[in-house]
């Protein structure tokens, strides 16, 4: 489970600078009154309202989520669940207040926001506004920036009451395409995070993956861990589908930032995704958000490379003249590997004396760094 630190230097000038929100809460922002057992997963307003206490669904495409688990980019903000809007750009929800707003007064509101592009070819902009019913948007007071993927990023605003509505209410811009932005934790000033759920394992500060040569460095630190055995680097070709790259201990517990660091030697071609589990010691295990590296093969720049796999020689041809300086060939680790060079033509060259093996043939001209995996087969 994460948990990502605001300043608190920032907050309080936010504070200082937005006033005071006259005592209103959520009765429900934090999504956490709630009697499903399970994920529920494209569900009608009806089955969300059967659900969710305080909270209505009644945008006209009908398909809500409510989500408790870690399965669709990463985990909740905070707190047990969160709500995902899925459809066009027609979902609607509104919150009940503990009270009427006045009309006139200025309020201090806070929410968190991420978009799930990899299952989205979305997002499009969340709207916020302010009804005197649960069933109808009401007036607009605040159109959100584009949603971040994968990472819960926190939208704190201020607005003036155009009514006296008790209800807050939230939905996709208006227009047409498919979304998938999920919300949680909206509260008045002064802010608060929900508690409803237990402690969490670790307090992660960072995770990163980057490109370097043909592998992928993945760093990530913790500022607390408690019974924290270990974390799995995963990775996979469409965020779906994921595979354990290696398993690092943890520290157990811990009150001090330790920094973590291992790589990835055989990314895939074109996108790769990582994330990292995180296990206790009970087994219970958590997630983090979703980072992508990407790795162009050479066909992008008109290089082809050909046989792939090979029996130990390859042939690399190219729409303009080849640079023998531009081109060189490494293994698994990075380490260049000297193969036999034989100068077919002006715009082909042929590699030689492969042994078995996986290798990454990396193609660099100042503007461009791209690599791609060559494999040589055992020879019959």
């Amino acid at each position: 489970m994460l948990l990502f630190k605001l300043n608190k230097g920032l907050l309080k000038a936010m504070l200082l600078s937005f006033g005071t929100s006259f005592g209103q809460t959520f009765l429900n922002g934090n999504f956490e009154i709630n009697t499903a057992g399970a994920d529920q997963i494209n569900i009608s307003n009806a089955s969300f309202n059967g659900f969710m206490a305080n909270t209505v669904a009644f945008g006209p495409s009908g398909n809500m989520d409510i989500i408790n688990s870690n399965t669709y980019c990463g985990f909740r903000q905070s707190g047990c669940w969160y709500v995902a809007f899925t459809g066009l750009a027609n979902d609607a929800i509104s919150m009940r207040l503990s009270a009427a707003l006045v009309t006139g007064t200025t309020y201090n509101m806070t929410f968190w926001d991420k978009a799930c592009t990899p299952f989205s070819c979305g997002p499009l902009p969340m709207e916020i506004g302010v009804s005197t019913v649960n069933n109808a948007f009401g007036t607009n007071v605040y159109t959100a920036p584009l949603s971040t993927d994968g990472v819960w990023v926190q939208r704190i605003f201020s607005f003036v009451a155009p009514n006296n509505g008790q209800y807050i209410t939230v939905r996709m811009n208006a227009g047409s395409g498919c979304n998938w932005v999920q919300v949680d934790n909206f509260s008045f000033a002064p802010f608060t995070a929900s508690t409803a759920c237990s402690p969490l394992p670790i307090e992660l500060g960072t995770f990163d993956a980057i490109a370097e040569k043909s592998t992928v460095h993945l760093k990530w630190n913790t500022e607390t861990e408690k019974n924290n055995k270990s974390f799995t680097i995963e990775r996979s070709k469409d965020a779906g589908e994921w595979e354990t790259v290696k398993t690092v201990s943890g520290a157990g517990n811990s009150n001090v930032t330790i920094n973590y660091n291992d790589y990835d030697l055989m990314p895939y071609d074109g996108i790769s995704y990582y994330r990292l589990k995180q296990t206790d010691y009970d087994k219970t295990s958590t997630y983090s958000n979703i980072r992508a590296v990407r790795f162009d093969d050479l066909s992008s720049v008109g290089i082809n490379v050909f046989p792939n796999p090979s029996k130990g020689a390859i042939t690399v041809a190219s729409r303009e003249e080849i640079d023998l300086n531009l081109l060189k060939i490494v293994d698994v680790v990075g380490k260049e590997v000297k193969a036999q060079f034989e100068i077919e033509s002006s715009h082909a060259v042929k590699l030689s004396g492969l042994l078995p093996g996986i290798y990454f043939l990396i193609y660099n001209d100042g503007n461009n760094k791209l690599g791609q995996k060559v494999v040589v087969e055992s020879r019959d």
